[in-house]
């Protein structure tokens, strides 16, 4: 994922940052000075809102192939789906016309973890619904396709969330800055 990649970067400079994608349960001031979740209901902590939920399709050029290829949203149905219980996949299986009874009840892994998710599809065990703004990099260098334009967004956002009276300490400021600059429309695209 490009984030993954990019906070690489940025956490050799600021070793002492600790930034995460899941809780910890330690608590947020305790052990964590940032965190990335995909709700806001975060009491007593600041918040800025970072990208939409949006979710699409994605799977490895080779799974597509040994269908001979994924042309309209049905071909989907025939491969294995990672996650099939993620409510997001009836919404984007209605969006693009295609019945999805029984969907849910399909066997497959669940991980509810995009990265994971992701790495799965790139390794060809399945079709990932996924956000293209996480995989971008994935999708540009072709371990990933993105069969169809439709994308879907729940309503729900990712954010970046951090105690509001340690905002100006010099990591969080750096991390926040950082994180909403890849956060941007077109960060960390080709210009």
């Amino acid at each position: 994922m490009r984030w993954e990649r990019r906070y690489r970067d940025l956490s050799a400079r600021l070793p002492r940052l600790a930034a995460t994608a899941r809780p910890t349960l330690c608590g947020l001031t305790a052990c964590v000075d940032a965190y990335l979740p995909l709700h806001r209901a975060w009491p007593g902590l600041a918040a800025d809102r970072l990208l939409a939920s949006e979710f699409t399709p994605m799977l490895s050029p080779g799974l597509a192939d040994s269908i001979g290829g994924v042309r309209q949203p049905a071909d989907l149905l025939r491969l294995p789906i990672i996650d099939a219980t993620d409510v997001c996949w009836t919404q984007w299986l209605a969006a693009a016309g295609v019945p999805a009874e029984g969907f849910e009840d399909r066997p497959g892994s669940r991980t509810r973890v995009q990265l994971y998710e992701g790495k799965a599809a790139i390794a060809g065990q399945g079709v990932a619904l996924l956000a293209p703004a996480f995989f971008a990099d994935e999708l540009a260098e072709g371990r990933l396709i993105q069969p169809f334009d439709l994308v879907c967004d729940d309503g729900d956002a990712y954010w970046l969330v951090y105690p509001e009276a340690r905002r100006n300490t010099p990591k969080i400021a750096a991390f926040r800055r950082w994180v909403l600059g890849e956060a941007a429309p077109g960060a960390g695209q080709p210009a």
